[in-house]
């Protein structure tokens, strides 16, 4: 083999390799960064506790901004929990659609995903839900 073949293969190697890990890297960091900003945003407390840190209030802002992040706190978990309701009836109604359409083998490996889908769903939002900061 050729020192330039050697080369090429050295360098398309590393290229290939950067490629893969910088992939996995960044869907490890994006998945997290969504888990983050979900669990902020569905439970008003940990909204609230974020949003302190942020700010630092001083003493005479506390209550005012307090009042102010609760409020907001309250309306981004209901939002959302509003949506993880639609979001399951939405799955339901494509199930009940979509399975009398389909041969035995198609749905199972449909029935398979949906049920994936929703345990992450529900793994997702259970996890966020709870009332700890």
């Amino acid at each position: 083999m050729s020192s330039r073949t050697k080369s090429f293969l050295t360098i398309a190697g590393t290229l290939v390799l950067g490629m893969v890990l910088g992939g996995l890297l960044t869907g490890a960091v994006i998945g997290k960064r969504a888990r983050t900003v979900g669990g902020i945003l569905t439970n008003e407390k940990r909204f609230v506790a974020m949003a302190e840190r942020l700010i630092q209030p001083q003493e005479h802002q506390r209550d005012t901004l307090g009042k102010l992040l609760n409020s907001y706190g309250a309306a981004f978990a209901g939002r959302n929990r509003a949506h993880q309701q639609w979001q399951a009836h939405l799955l339901d109604s494509l199930r009940r659609d979509i399975m009398p359409l389909l041969k035995p083998d198609q749905q199972e490996r449909f029935g398979k995903r949906l049920a994936t889908m929703e345990a992450q769903r529900k793994k997702f939002f259970d996890q966020h839900n709870t009332t700890e900061p």
